[in-house]
């Protein structure tokens, strides 16, 4: 299988998804995100999700979501 087939399977069989990280306290956070559609290389969510996703982005990249915005759009 390609990744093109598992971002498929995500969106067909699955559809949402649970994402989990920690905010500034350290305390857990965690948001179920609707997977709508996909391509070869990345998913779409429901917009309602996004400030779950910077926090999450945030968490594991240790950057803040909104500068690689500014940084890349």
């Amino acid at each position: 299988m390609e990744a093109k087939d598992y971002l498929a399977y995500i969106v067909t069989e699955i559809h949402t998804t649970i994402v989990a990280t920690v905010d500034d306290e350290g305390l857990p956070v965690t948001a179920a995100i609707d997977m709508m559609d996909s391509d070869d290389h990345s998913l779409l969510h429901r917009a309602g999700a996004l400030p779950a996703l910077w926090q999450l982005y945030e968490g594991l990249s240790g950057r803040s979501g909104t500068e690689e915005v500014r940084q890349n759009g």
